[in-house]
C-alpha cells in the first residue's frame, strides 16, 4: 500500500527505465547472434558523403539511381529515412524526377516509404505532394519519443488522423512488405500481428531480441549500381526489407544498448529494430497490474517474515537478498519478451523490511531496556547481555538453582549502640562490597532482607557451576568482610560477623508482585531451607568458628563439578518447617578432599 502511494508521488518509473535497460544489455549479451536479419541498411557513411561532397538535399538524384536499383535487385520493401526540404529550383526539379521514379516502383511491386517529421507539415515537393494524394499515403513518421531522462526505449506504431491513420516508419514499411493493411485502434495496433500499447499509445521496442541487420555503404550501392552489377545487388538485397538513411550525429539517440556515455543509436538502426519485430512476429507486452502487485506483495511478505523471524545479522542479510531478489523478474520477463516495472516489488521490499526492522528495533529496544532495568543493578554486565541474547522467562519457571543467604550476627543488638547515621553508613559500605562479589562471580542479587542478603545462582541465566560460583562467592564475601573490619577497627567502628548457608535444589523464579510492583525473585523450599541453614550458623560460629554452612545437596553438586571443598560435617538438623533431617556441612575452604573424603575420615 505505501508502495502504491509512493508510486503516485515519486517518479519510480525512472527506476524502472534503469532496471529495464539493464535487463535488455543482459539479455543482449546472452543472446545469440542471428543471421536471419530480413533487412539491410544502407547507411550514409564517412566514405558516402566523401565521395558524394554535395548536401544532402541535393542527393535526390543518387538516391533515385539506388531505389532503381534496389528494385531492380528485388528489394521486397523500401523505406527512407530521409527528409528533403529544400525548395530552390534545383531541388524542385530533381525532386520531379525522384517522384516520378518513386511512382513507377510502387506500381511495380516494390513499395517505397518516404520517411516524414510528424511535427510539421509535409515539405512541397512533388515528390511529397505525389505521396500525400496516394491512398493509403506510402508515408512514415521518423520521429521517435524519447523518456523523460532522453533515451529512446518506445515507438509510436501509429497516431490517429481524421482523414487517414499515419504510421511509423518503421511499422509502414514492415507492413508493406508483407502486404498487409494495419489499423490503429486506441489499445494496439493491428495487422497480421496485434501491437498493445499502454497509456501514452506507444510500445516497447525490443532492443537486443530481433536479428541485427546488415550494413553496407550508400556509396558501395551507388557504385555497384552504376557497374551494372545486378547479381552483386541481388545476393546482398533479394527478398530483403531495406532501410536508407544517414548516421550523422544529429539522428543518433541514447538506448538502452547504447546510453549517452556509450556511443548513441543511429536512428536508422532504431527504424530497422522497429520494422524487424513487426515483420518477425516478435511483441513486447507488460506485464497486468493484478500480477505485479501479487509478486510484489510475495517478495514483502517474504521480507517482513526474514526480519521478524531471524536473528539480526541473518535478518539483514535475508532482506538485502529479498531487495535483490526483487528486481529479478524484470529480467525474468525481458527474457520472455514482457516489461516488468520492478521499482514496486523492490519497493515494496524496502518498504517491508524497513518497517518490519522499525518494529522490531521498537519492540526490542523496549524490552531490552526493560530487561537492563531490572536486572542491572542485581547481575554482572555478561549475564545482563545474556538475558537480552537469549532471552529469560520472565512469567515463571521450574528451576535448578543454588541459593545463597547471608545475614550479620548480632545486627540487632548493634543497631541498639551504634547511632543510625553511622550504622547506615556502615551497613551500606557493607551490602556494597558484598553486592559486588554476589555480582561478579554471576550471581543474581534478588534482594536486601534488613541486614541479610538474598542471592540466587542458576537464574535467570543457567549456570551448570552454580553451586561452585556460590561457595566461592562465600569464601570471598568473608575474606572482604575481614578486610573492612581490619579498616572499622582502626576508624573506631564496631567490626560485622556474618554467617551465610547455601542449599541447591529447585525453585520457582520469574517476575513476581503485584500489578504496581514486580521484580524478578525465587520462591519455594529450596529458598527457605537456605535461610534455615544461614540461622544454624549461630551455633558453628560458636561451636567450631566456622561461619559458612552447605547443604548435602549442595556438597553433592561440588563433587559432581569435580570442585571437592574443605568440608567438613556438622550434625545433622531437623530445620525449622522440614520433615526430614536435613545434612549439614562446615565450609572452611575451596580446597580440600570433599564430601566423600570428610566421610571416610570421619
Amino acid at each position: 500500500m505505501l508502495t502504491a502511494a509512493v508510486a503516485e508521488i515519486l517518479p519510480l518509473h525512472l527506476l524502472d527505465y534503469k532496471i529495464f535497460d539493464a535487463a535488455v544489455q543482459r539479455a543482449a549479451h546472452t543472446e545469440q547472434a542471428r543471421s536471419d536479419a530480413d533487412l539491410v541498411l544502407v547507411v550514409i557513411d564517412e566514405r558516402s558523403l566523401q565521395e558524394i561532397p554535395e548536401p544532402l538535399a541535393y542527393w535526390q538524384p543518387h538516391v533515385t539511381a539506388v531505389l532503381k536499383a534496389l528494385s531492380a535487385a528485388h528489394a521486397r520493401a523500401i523505406g527512407l529515412d530521409m527528409v528533403f526540404t529544400a525548395k530552390d529550383q534545383r531541388a524542385i526539379s530533381e525532386s520531379k524526377q525522384l517522384a516520378q521514379v518513386f511512382a513507377e516502383l510502387n506500381e511495380a511491386g516494390t513499395p517505397v516509404i518516404l520517411g516524414y517529421d510528424a511535427g510539421a507539415p509535409l515539405p512541397q515537393s512533388p515528390l511529397y505532394m505525389l505521396a500525400g494524394a496516394n491512398s493509403p499515403r506510402p508515408l512514415g513518421y521518423l520521429n521517435l519519443p524519447a523518456d523523460e531522462d532522453d533515451f529512446v526505449r518506445r515507438f509510436d506504431p501509429c497516431q490517429s488522423d481524421p482523414t487517414e491513420p499515419a504510421f511509423s516508419l518503421g511499422a509502414k514499411v514492415a507492413s508493406s512488405a508483407m502486404v498487409t493493411d494495419l489499423k490503429c485502434g486506441s489499445e494496439a495496433m493491428e495487422g497480421k500481428i496485434s501491437i498493445p500499447l499502454d497509456e501514452r499509445h506507444s510500445a516497447v521496442i525490443p532492443f537486443g531480441r530481433v536479428a541485427q541487420p546488415k550494413k553496407t555503404s550508400f556509396a558501395e550501392v551507388l557504385a555497384t549500381a552504376k557497374r551494372n552489377d545486378s547479381v552483386a545487388l541481388e545476393k546482398i538485397f533479394a527478398g530483403k526489407i531495406v532501410l536508407i538513411g544517414s548516421e550523422e550525429i544529429q539522428d543518433r539517440h541514447a538506448t538502452p544498448l547504447l546510453g549517452k556515455a556509450t556511443g548513441r543509436m543511429p536512428g536508422i538502426e532504431i527504424h530497422a529494430a522497429i520494422a524487424q519485430s513487426i515483420y518477425s512476429g516478435i511483441v513486447v507486452r507488460r506485464i497486468s497490474a493484478l500480477n505485479v502487485w501479487s509478486i510484489s506483495m510475495v517478495i514483502a511478505l517474504f521480507a517482513a517474515t526474514a526480519v521478524l523471524a531471524f536473528r539480526w545479522q541473518i535478518s539483514v542479510a535475508v532482506t538485502i537478498a529479498a531487495i535483490v531478489v526483487s528486481i529479478i523478474p524484470a529480467f525474468a520477463a525481458w527474457n520472455n519478451l514482457a516489461v516488468f516495472p520492478a521499482s514496486r516489488p523492490l519497493f515494496s521490499a524496502l518498504f517491508a523490511g524497513a518497517i518490519g526492522f522499525t518494529y522490531r528495533y521498537r519492540t526490542e529496544f523496549v524490552m531490552h531496556r526493560r530487561l537492563r532495568g531490572q536486572f542491572a543493578q542485581y547481575v554482572s554486565p555478561e549475564i545482563v547481555e545474556q538475558i537480552i541474547e537469549h532471552g529469560v522467562e520472565l512469567g515463571g519457571t521450574r528451576r535448578r538453582v543454588t541459593v545463597l543467604f547471608s545475614d550479620i550476627r548480632g545486627f540487632t543488638t548493634l543497631s541498639e549502640k551504634v547511632p543510625a547515621e553511622d550504622l547506615v553508613k556502615q551497613l551500606n559500605e557493607y551490602l556494597s562490597a558484598m553486592s559486588e562479589i554476589i555480582i561478579r562471580n554471576g550471581g543474581y542479587l534478588d534482594k536486601f532482607i534488613g541486614d541479610g542478603i538474598l542471592a540466587i545462582y542458576g537464574a535467570p541465566v543457567e549456570q551448570p557451576d552454580a553451586a561452585w560460583k556460590a561457595t566461592l562467592s562465600a569464601v570471598e564475601m568473608l575474606e572482604r568482610l575481614a578486610a573492612l573490619n581490619t579498616t572499622w577497627k582502626g576508624e573506631g567502628r564496631t567490626e560485622l560477623k556474618i554467617g551465610i548457608g547455601i542449599h541447591s535444589g529447585e525453585a520457582i523464579v520469574g517476575n513476581m508482585g503485584s500489578a504496581r510492583k514486580l521484580e524478578y525473585t525465587a520462591v519455594g523450599d529450596t529458598v527457605n531451607t537456605a535461610s534455615r541453614i544461614e540461622s544454624k550458623t549461630k551455633d558453628s560460629i560458636q561451636k567450631y568458628g566456622v561461619h559458612i554452612l552447605i547443604s548435602g545437596a549442595t556438597a553433592d553438586e561440588l563433587e559432581r563439578l569435580g570442585h571437592l571443598a574443605d568440608i567438613a560435617p556438622m550434625e545433622s538438623e531437623l530445620l525449622k518447617g522440614k520433615s526430614e533431617v536435613t545434612e549439614l556441612f562446615m565450609l572452611r575452604g575451596l580446597h580440600g578432599a570433599g564430601k566423600k573424603g570428610v566421610a571416610a575420615n570421619a
